[in-house]
């Protein structure tokens, strides 16, 4: 298979494949980003709840925990505040150590969903274990890990998760197809600003993850994240949406408005919960995190885009 970086490239003249084209197409450099009725597709607002990594970035246990729940409370405020419905992909060592803050999430409204149990590789399809000193979970390995976090959710909240999404994205056919047996409806992993894939969800190939196949289970590709970060040679391609992420944001919603092929378009965000607490003193870049949210929270009531979580969209299908 081809390296997903140099696949990105090849795709690099099919613009309604690859966000980024669309950005640096010069008809949409002044866009009034203020629509003229409703926007006709779906948002899906996916948050990563996790206590892995703020434990890497060197805060204690207890520490995390009230850093969590400080966060995890105002993203439920602003959820509740603008009507919005989110995803929460929650890593089973949270669940363990402080089900409570998972208990806090009105499950009738948002959705559990898997991210493993820990921060662990669970596949080297972009060989995230070459950028960070991580093991690749053996499949035996990944099986014990999914199948503990399924049982600490659904001792929370009555039920097993459907949707799950990859520690650092990392996934790969295998653990697609673990999954499929596992019994899940969706894996949401791939990142379109890593594999050009559009959001809109499709059954993949059990050999290609990137190819569509007869394969049960959903791939949910993420539309962007409103926190981008610079990160190996994806700074290098994708200038556009690290400069300015949440103009970026508007702008997706505004192109695939726009586009008549792509009415009702899926637009899949990536939060992560460790991105609105303090660690490291880093106050300023919580207050940014903190207005970005605001302001993007306002602008989906404004243009009443309509939320939904990721299994709401498949069950029953």
């Amino acid at each position: 298979m081809l390296n997903p970086f140099l696949n990105v490239f090849l795709n690099y003249m099919n613009p309604l494949r690859n966000l980024n084209i669309l950005y640096k197409n010069s008809i949409y450099n002044n866009v009034d980003i203020n629509f003229s009725s409703s926007f006709t597709g779906n948002l899906f607002f996916t948050c990563d709840l996790e206590l892995t990594p703020l434990l890497m970035r060197g805060l204690s246990k207890q520490k995390s925990k009230i850093e969590i729940e400080h966060g995890l409370k105002y993203i439920l405020n602003m959820l509740d505040k603008y009507k919005i419905c989110a995803t929460f992909f929650t890593e089973g060592y949270l669940c363990k150590n402080f089900p409570d803050l998972v208990c806090s999430i009105d499950t009738n409204i948002h959705e559990i969903g898997c991210h493993g149990y820990d921060h662990s590789i669970y596949g080297d399809f972009w060989f995230p274990n070459k950028l960070y000193n991580f093991k690749n979970l053996s499949l035996q390995q990944r099986k014990e890990h999914i199948n503990k976090t399924n049982i600490l959710i659904k001792g929370i909240t009555g039920y097993e998760p459907l949707s799950f999404r990859a520690p650092f994205l990392a996934i790969d056919e295998k653990t697609l197809n673990l999954l499929e047996k596992e019994g899940f409806l969706i894996d949401s992993s791939l990142y379109n600003v890593c594999f050009g894939k559009i959001s809109n969800p499709y059954h993949p190939d059990n050999k290609n993850i990137l190819k569509n196949g007869n394969m049960k289970i959903y791939e949910f590709p993420i539309t962007m994240s409103i926190n981008f970060y610079k990160k190996n040679l994806m700074q290098l391609y994708y200038k556009p949406i690290i400069t300015e992420p949440l103009n970026i944001v508007y702008k997706t919603f505004f192109i695939m408005n726009k586009l008549n092929h792509y009415q009702g378009i899926n637009i899949v965000l990536l939060i992560h919960l460790w991105e609105y607490v303090i660690y490291n003193n880093k106050i300023q870049k919580l207050k940014n995190n903190i207005k970005k949210l605001g302001d993007l929270f306002f602008f989906i009531k404004k243009n009443q885009i309509k939320s939904k979580t990721m299994k709401s969209k498949f069950e029953g299908n």
